[in-house]
């Protein structure tokens, strides 16, 4: 396999057949979409299964010919959510966690930021991410790196350092 300039990972022949022998099943393999550059193989996969009456379960698509900042930007958008999560108020929720007008303003200034690098999406994609490791009795860390420097992420419960507490600097997280 090899990946191309969005780290998009391009599969050839050779890696589907590696997929069917490791899986063994050729009904159920792991592998549902694929990127290919050249679709010639797959067409006489798809010929093939057909001939012996095998199931035939994978989409493909050439790679994207994008740039990076265009490729990240398109699916930043696409992070599939639950609707509740989408429309969540996440802005007022944070607010009400805050109890004085330090913390508010820190709150204010981060999501700012956030918004500002078209970001606002991933503290919901955390939110939902938070109650779903809760719901399901997960265990996360404490906190590491520059992370623990938002206070936001500290509401949202990603991590346990309260940044404000510790006067540690927005600027950190934002590197």
């Amino acid at each position: 396999m090899k990946t191309n300039h969005l780290h998009q990972t391009i599969i050839d022949e050779s890696d589907i057949v590696e997929a069917i022998y490791r899986s063994r099943d050729p009904v159920n393999l792991p592998v549902k979409r694929v990127i290919v550059e050249d679709d010639a193989w797959i067409k006489r996969f798809k010929k093939s299964c057909q001939e012996y009456g095998l199931p035939f379960d994978i989409e493909w698509t050439e790679p994207d010919d994008v740039d990076l900042d265009t490729f990240i930007r398109e699916n930043l958008a696409d992070w599939r959510l639950p609707v509740e999560y989408l429309e969540f108020d996440l802005e007022n929720y944070l607010l009400s966690k805050c109890n004085n007008d330090v913390q508010r303003r820190r709150v204010q200034l981060e999501l700012e930021e956030f918004k500002k690098r078209d970001m606002f999406i991933v503290l919901k994609w955390l939110k939902y991410f938070v109650d779903t490791m809760r719901a399901n009795n997960q265990i996360w860390g404490v906190g590491r790196g520059s992370s623990v420097s938002s206070y936001v992420l500290y509401l949202l419960e990603v991590h346990r350092v309260d940044s404000i507490k510790y006067d540690l600097d927005i600027k950190e997280f934002l590197k």
